[in-house]
């Protein structure tokens, strides 16, 4: 463990996917897993059977002493709409935690679903990797370099700072009152750009390409425009028609569109203006982009 603080005592509520890599991952690094909690018994052994270590219970069963004073930590990885009634039967449970720490991992909601906790002296706060966790990782590495945004109050977020580090992870921290906007904005870098690739093969679909070389074709060509978007910003990255301010070939993408389903062209047209808004701080011709966002609003 290659760190200067103490091991902390970590129990897990909710351990799926998440709560799973968390808990495999930490243990690594030397903190004592001691609980992993879930709905059923039968989901906790399992959790526990990957993980490799820690007491697998339900929700109702957490022991009173599941962690200790000071250098507890409680990480709570159940779905969202279980955060807040998790963290109540908690507090009903164990009233007295004066000095341990609850954090979840939800992207959408801040610490205040923990607000039934914070009377029982706990600090409280929230911890999401900005990564898509598919399966349960072992890999001890999978979570370097990640990004982890964070909030709460002060000493659950030294103590989420600590943990992220122990995974090589990297913190921004932020408002609370931001958390559903910051999620959204990972929605559309996450997930929304998997609604476009597909968009963009059924595109070649219908020029008979088969759908295995499309997503060869495509994939390629978003990995090399990411790659330049990470070195170089997504000014400089921006390329095409657009950028170019060639109103003709933008019109005859539009007139192709016109035949398949009104989807593919309301997608184009609504992600095409944030294009004219990068290609006027590029620099292109401004009375082609007018022309551009005059057939796009059209």
């Amino acid at each position: 463990m290659q760190r200067g603080t103490m091991p902390y005592t970590i129990a897990v509520l909710g351990a799926g996917r998440v709560g799973q890599t968390l808990g495999c991952l930490l243990a690594a690094q030397g903190h004592q897993l001691t609980v992993v909690a879930c709905r059923t018994q039968a989901a906790a052994e399992r959790a526990v059977a990957f993980i490799g270590t820690g007491q697998p219970c339900t929700y109702d069963t957490v022991p009173l002493d599941a962690v200790p004073y000071g250098q507890g930590v409680v990480c709570i990885t159940t779905p969202d709409a279980a955060i807040a009634p998790t963290a109540a039967l908690l507090a009903r449970r164990q009233p007295r935690w004066h000095g341990m720490t609850v954090l979840h991992c939800s992207g959408a909601l801040s610490s205040a679903e923990l607000q039934a906790l914070q009377p029982c002296g706990v600090s409280v706060g929230s911890m999401h990797p900005l990564y898509a966790f598919g399966t349960p990782l072992a890999d001890p590495e999978v979570l370097r370099g990640v990004h982890w945004c964070i909030e709460g109050d002060m000493p659950a977020k030294t103590v989420a700072r600590q943990l992220i580090a122990d995974l090589a992870g990297l913190v921004s921290e932020i408002a609370p009152e931001h958390k559903m906007l910051y999620h959204a904005a990972a929605a559309v870098a996450g997930n929304l750009i998997t609604g476009l690739l597909s968009l963009s093969f059924g595109m070649l679909a219908h020029c008979g390409i088969a759908p295995e070389q499309a997503r060869a074709m495509l994939v390629r060509l978003s990995e090399g425009v990411l790659q330049r978007i990470k070195a170089e910003g997504e000014v400089v990255a921006l390329a095409g028609p657009i950028s170019r301010g060639d109103v003709t070939t933008v019109a005859q993408h539009l007139q192709q569109l016109h035949a398949l389903p009104p989807l593919y062209s309301a997608v184009y047209r609504s992600v095409s203006q944030e294009l004219v808004a990068l290609a006027h701080r590029k620099g292109t011709s401004a009375a082609a982009l007018a022309d551009i966002e005059a057939l796009l609003q059209s």
